[in-house]
C-alpha cells in the first residue's frame, strides 16, 4: 500500500478547518498530522511537521496564505500548497500566489472527490489550476 499524504490545513475559520479534516480523513491516502489557524502557524508547523501538501487559505489575519506560502517555499521548497480561496477570479492573488509557489488554486466551493485529486496530482510533482482562474486568465491574455 502506497505511503499516506501528509497533509496540513491552513484555515482561519475553525468550522471550515474541521470539516476539511473530517472529510479528507475518510480518504484512505491522505493522513491529516495539522491544523493551523493562520499564516504565521503554518510556517512554524510545515517546518515541524514536514507535511507534504498544505492546504492554505489566503485571507487570514496575523499573516495571509501568500506571504506564509512564500516563507514555507523559501525553507522548504519540497512542499506543494494548495491555495484554497474564495477570491477565485482576483488577477492579483491569483499571481500572487502562483509567484509565491503555490502548485494548485481553486475556489473553495469545490467538490470533495475533486479536492482529494488535486492533493494527489500535486503531490506527485504537477500544477493544477482551477479552470474558471485558467478560463480568465485565457481570455485576458487573448488566447
Amino acid at each position: 500500500m502506497p505511503e499516506k499524504i501528509k497533509l496540513l490545513i491552513v484555515e482561519d475559520e475553525k468550522l471550515m478547518r474541521v470539516g476539511l479534516k473530517a472529510l479528507l480523513e475518510a480518504f484512505p491516502i491522505i493522513k491529516v498530522i495539522g491544523e493551523a489557524e493562520n499564516g504565521q502557524q503554518s510556517v512554524k508547523l510545515a517546518g515541524e511537521l514536514k507535511p507534504d501538501v498544505i492546504l492554505m487559505d489566503i485571507g487570514m489575519r496575523i499573516m495571509n496564505g501568500i506571504e506564509a506560502t512564500r516563507r514555507i517555499k523559501e525553507s522548504y521548497p519540497e512542499i506543494k500548497i494548495f491555495v484554497l480561496t474564495s477570491h477565485i477570479t482576483d488577477e492579483q492573488e491569483v499571481m500572487e500566489a502562483l509567484t509565491a509557489g503555490a502548485s494548485a488554486y481553486a475556489a473553495k466551493d469545490i467538490d470533495t472527490a475533486t479536492l482529494v485529486t488535486i492533493i494527489q496530482t500535486i503531490s506527485n510533482g504537477a500544477f493544477w489550476l482551477d479552470p474558471n482562474v485558467a478560463k480568465f486568465f485565457m481570455q485576458k491574455s487573448h488566447f
